[in-house]
């Protein structure tokens, strides 16, 4: 008996057509590996190994499974710099965009150690694929297929790869394989209380949910991995199965249904190549074709790695002629960021890709750029403020610390520093917003922009600093009169800086090092002294009855804890 099936099965045409792509790639390319993006990539392995059986007589290559997909890209658009504000769109971008993205893809270690253990446990300990077919999901943008290639290429340099999206594994996905998967289950005589079921669509609906569960076979473990996690038998849908299947069946799953599905396959190749008088009609699948790793993303790839190289190099690197990577270099030539020098003796010029922005680190920023900042730092350049720098403000960062700010001439002293270069694909507004989210402690820009400080933490520019185009800084407004006159006494600044920070342990600021005692610790540590510094400091120990200022920290959080007065 048919029963009406709510998830509307399709006709398998456009899996079959790309099981055909598939394995004309892998005979045509002498492919020594398959690997295979989960979920979506399973139904055209599936449907591949059908028609491989059919019609070759050689043994399928060695299969290595792992999972890619836009949950993964949507890790690095949220990233702050973001490519310089273009998002992936396939291989839609030109060299000075796209080549963030493979950058990128390059630096996932993780991922490529996951790759690598899933090619050898394919191939065998430490040996490595030369041909590789990658069976992957289209998403509607199509950013899987370049950053699979850009990963595969990382970790396998040498190996010639190519990309075949086919439907999703998820609902929503243009075409949705498990459909086809679970059409015998759901018309099949295993199903059991056939006559009950027939008037119960929830139920029914219910059904064709878990055993679409059950034929994805494994979920994502999440964005941070390549892992696909199977299920075992414990899954929940095994156990709402049973009452309507053999719980048997249900154990045997994906390999009892994945056998119905490759028979689907095979009857339509069957039905397709049988001779015919009259010529078929009807619409045909769309025709497919196999992704490339680029050479526009192979050129962005190594100048975004390399920052350095000639044309000869892109042209080894990309698999172009020397002549079609000087063009290619020349058109995306950028004053600031992509830049030419002068060609040496023997004729040959050099692309250097800049560093357009540093930010002017002291005191805290030095010590600790923080989450934010930290991943875009290239290279540190050691040098001074060119300007001073004194405790005249009162931070609410802080609890009310003091902490250092740039001062007119004449007040405090120049202050050991560096400069933080920051990575070529952050622009000077993309820094600027870093900065600030460190400097107010904002971990969103929601956050920042509803901040009341914010204001008074400008970003000022240093332009032409310490060899790069701008530095940025934070420039604090000064907020404490009680410590900018000349005519009041020094000690009397001192005790109130002390009392400030003495004030700013609270059990939050003594968890996270940000109170006051702490930072002057960590600026005298850093060798910055101010006029302010050495009577602040002793100030502290007086009021604190303490010997330094571990001990003075260590009283006032404990007063703090306990609620006496300090």
């Amino acid at each position: 008996m048919k029963f009406p099936n709510a998830l509307a099965i399709a006709e398998p045409a456009e899996l079959y057509a790309l099981a055909r792509l598939a394995c004309n790639q892998i005979e045509r390319c002498a492919a020594d590996l398959v690997l295979v993006g989960m979920p979506g990539g399973q139904g055209t392995l599936l449907a591949t190994q059908a028609l491989w059986g059919e019609t070759r007589a050689v043994p399928f290559p060695p299969v290595a499974a792992f999972h890619l997909s836009e949950q993964h890209v949507a890790s690095y658009e949220q990233l702050p710099h973001r490519a310089n504000g273009y998002r992936l769109v396939g291989f839609a971008l030109g060299i000075l965009e796209a080549g963030p993205y493979l950058a990128w893809v390059h630096r996932q270690t993780t991922w490529q150690a996951e790759l690598r253990n899933a090619v050898e446990a394919a191939l065998g300990p430490g040996r490595a694929p030369t041909s590789v077919v990658v069976l992957g999901e289209r998403d509607p943008e199509e950013v899987t297929a370049p950053l699979a290639l850009g990963l595969l290429a990382s970790v396998y340099l040498a190996a010639h790869a190519r990309y075949l999206s086919g439907p999703g594994g998820f609902f929503g996905s243009a075409t949705y394989w498990p459909i086809h998967f679970i059409d015998e289950w759901l018309n099949g005589s295993q199903l059991a209380a056939a006559s009950a079921l027939a008037a119960d669509p929830e139920i029914w609906g219910s059904i064709g949910g878990d055993l679409i569960s059950l034929a994805l076979a494994g979920a994502t473990a999440g964005p941070e991995t390549l892992a696909w996690q199977a299920y075992g038998t414990d899954h929940p849908a095994v156990a709402r199965l049973s009452p309507y299947f053999p719980r048997a069946d249900l154990l045997a799953l994906p390999g009892w249904a994945a056998d119905a599905f490759r028979q689907v396959i095979v009857a339509r190749h069957r039905t397709l190549t049988r001779p015919r008088r009259r010529p078929r009609s009807g619409q045909k699948p769309p025709r497919s074709r196999p992704y490339l790793l680029t050479p526009t993303f192979r050129i962005g790839r190594e100048l975004w790695l390399r920052q350095r190289l000639t044309a000869a190099e892109v042209a080894h690197s990309a698999g172009i002629t020397e002549e079609e990577a000087a063009q290619s270099l020349e058109r995306c030539l950028t004053p600031g960021l992509l830049e030419a020098e002068a060609a040496d003796a023997d004729g040959v010029r050099t692309y250097c890709l800049r560093n357009r922005v540093g930010i002017l680190a002291y005191g805290s920023l030095r010590a600790d750029p923080g989450p934010g900042l930290t991943p875009y730092v290239e290279r540190r350049i050691a040098l001074t403020t060119p300007f001073p720098v004194e405790y005249v403000r009162s931070s609410p960062t802080r609890a009310g610390a003091p902490v250092l700010v740039p001062v007119p001439a004449g007040y405090g002293t120049p202050a050991p520093a560096e400069v933080l270069v920051l990575a070529p694909e952050v622009d000077r507004a993309t820094a600027g917003v870093l900065l600030q989210r460190r400097k107010l402690d904002r971990a969103s820009d929601d956050a920042m922009w509803f901040a009341t400080d914010a204001e008074e933490m400008a970003v000022r520019e240093l332009p032409g600093f310490a060899g790069l185009p701008v530095v940025l800084y934070a420039a604090g407004t000064p907020n404490l009169p009680e410590v900018i006159p000349d005519d009041i006494p020094m000690a009397e600044k001192a005790e109130t800086l002390a009392r400030l920070a003495i004030a700013s342990l609270t059990p939050d600021t003594a968890a996270a090092g940000h109170d006051g005692i702490r930072y002057l610790a960590d600026a005298i540590a850093q060798g910055i002294v101010t006029p302010l510094t050495e009577p602040y400091r002793q100030a502290i120990l007086r009021l604190t009855g303490t010997a330094d200022l571990a001990a003075a920290r260590a009283a006032a959080t404990s007063a703090s804890s306990s609620g006496r007065p300090s």
